[in-house]
């Protein structure tokens, strides 16, 4: 995080956000839930203000891959938190609003989420 916080905009601030993202995305595929919420937030705090760049984007498709590879061994918390970062960004750009509905998609698979959890997200995502 200290790096982050001293790192200026610009390329070198580019590669420690991207080293964040990897980080993220092992924290997924180890389902480590404290790591994953810790990493989230600092690529919240170290994204563009306004619009997307090509490193949230890719962070976003790292995340939503990794999940879709977890499948079934990606439980409810992680889902959640998955969703808590994913959605308001989804709103806000096509792209990652299509990666979000692949991340959806995974609801449909036999025995994968409860129909709450199910309507959850899809109401979240339809109602903001």
């Amino acid at each position: 995080a200290e790096v982050l916080h001293r790192a200026a905009p610009g390329p070198a601030h580019a590669v420690v956000r991207l080293l964040l993202g990897t980080l993220t995305n092992k924290c997924l595929l180890f389902r480590n839930q404290l790591g994953l919420e810790d990493c989230l937030r600092l690529m919240q705090e170290h994204n563009p203000r306004h619009g997307r760049d090509w490193v949230q984007l890719q962070q976003v498709d790292m995340l939503v891959g990794a999940a879709i590879h977890l499948s079934n061994w990606l439980d409810v918390s992680l889902r959640k938190t998955l969703r808590e970062y994913t959605f308001p960004l989804a709103r806000e750009d096509p792209w990652i609003h299509g990666r979000v509905a692949d991340l959806l998609a995974m609801f449909q698979r036999p025995n994968f989420a409860s129909t709450r959890e199910e309507i959850t997200a899809l109401q979240e995502m339809l109602n903001h």
